[in-house]
């Protein structure tokens, strides 16, 4: 009967997927994005006991704080122009950002060919 209902995500759901996906598409962790987010709401960095703090209600409550919604937002405007610049936002050193589709493909094929090698001589 429970495979039958389907869980409506909250809004807090849809926050917290928001902010994780802003982190790719600027190529920092999470914890790099509240730290700019941060930086560009107060002028500051956080302190690292309050960035603690609010980084464990991210993760345990999935609350957001109005200062990292605003900046995950302005974040998927720039992505959906075509105009997202990280450095912009504060990112000093951007990663690769997300894997292409057949980037993740060859990925998982090499996990998966060194996975079945490291059976195949561990027998």
């Amino acid at each position: 009967m429970q495979a039958l209902i389907r869980r409506v995500p909250s809004a807090a759901d849809r926050d917290a997927e928001r902010v994780a996906q802003a982190a790719e598409l600027l190529g920092i962790r999470l914890v790099e994005l509240f730290r700019c987010a941060h930086r560009a709401w107060f002028g500051e960095p956080p302190g690292e006991r309050e960035l603690d703090r609010i980084m464990a209600e991210y993760l345990l409550h999935q609350r957001v704080p109005h200062w990292v919604r605003d900046y995950a937002r302005r974040v998927h405007e720039r992505h959906e122009r075509g105009r997202l610049d990280p450095r912009e936002f504060g990112v000093e050193n951007p990663g690769p950002g997300p894997l292409s589709l057949g980037e993740q493909r060859f990925a998982a094929l090499l996990m998966l060919i060194g996975f079945l090698l490291f059976l195949l001589f561990s027998l």
